[in-house]
């Protein structure tokens, strides 16, 4: 016979939260919506840097401005 673990006052213990952040913003989800559509498009499990590229420009997205390095890019 098994035994309950729930408390008898209902109350749950807090959920650990992991230090990676699972939050996707809506332009992430674009991007990933636009890389599966592709993948499944061309039969590819994995497009080349260069398709990659054609992806983002595809839905939109144009330089337009100097970049920074990327080990300057942190979290958002």
């Amino acid at each position: 016979m098994g035994t309950k673990t729930a408390s008898k006052s209902g109350t749950r213990k807090p959920e650990r939260k992991s230090k990676f952040s699972t939050a996707v913003g809506e332009e992430a989800l674009d991007f990933i919506k636009a890389i599966e559509d592709y993948k499944a498009a061309k039969e590819r499990p994995f497009p080349s840097w260069t398709e990659v590229l054609q992806i983002v420009k595809a839905i939109g997205y144009r330089k337009v401005a100097e970049g920074k390095p990327v080990t300057e890019i942190g979290p958002e």
